[in-house]
């Protein structure tokens, strides 16, 4: 009994191959900055359409976009930016700025996992096409 069920056990393990591909990083240093950024983005976003007033996340994306440092900004003046339409539509095309990027590193990785996949289909092509390479002739050597 014990036998029977090691055999169905191994009959249903998938077989891996002894060589598997080298995957490439899912996202890069600059893909993980691009997304944290997007997000605190969309929740500054959020947040404004809620109208919870100055939240921490609002602050952070002001300094980060310059706008603190820049124009010197007091705490009101924070606030009256923050409620503002041009606020909104700023946080808004910032979003789509990070998302354009995104996508746009993503397909150079899909276009460059698409090459390398052509390249060794093309080198199976023709090892399989030129057959075993010949030995040296030993004979040949002087």
């Amino acid at each position: 009994m014990l036998k029977a069920r090691q055999e169905a056990a191994e009959a249903a393990i998938p077989v891996t191959t002894a060589n598997p591909q080298p995957r490439l990083p899912f996202h890069s240093k600059e893909q993980q900055h691009l997304l944290r950024k997007r997000h605190r983005l969309e929740t500054a976003l959020r947040e404004v359409k809620a109208d919870t007033g100055l939240s921490q996340v609002q602050n952070l994306c002001l300094q980060e976009l310059g706008l603190v440092p820049q124009l010197r900004l007091t705490l009101l003046d924070r606030v009256i930016i923050s409620r503002s339409d041009q606020w909104k539509t700023l946080l808004t095309a910032e979003i789509q700025e990070c998302k354009n990027q995104l996508n746009r590193i993503t397909m150079r990785q899909v276009r460059k996992c698409e090459w390398q996949a052509s390249q060794q289909e093309a080198k199976a092509y023709l090892e399989g096409k030129r057959g075993p390479t010949p030995l040296p002739n030993p004979r040949s050597r002087s």
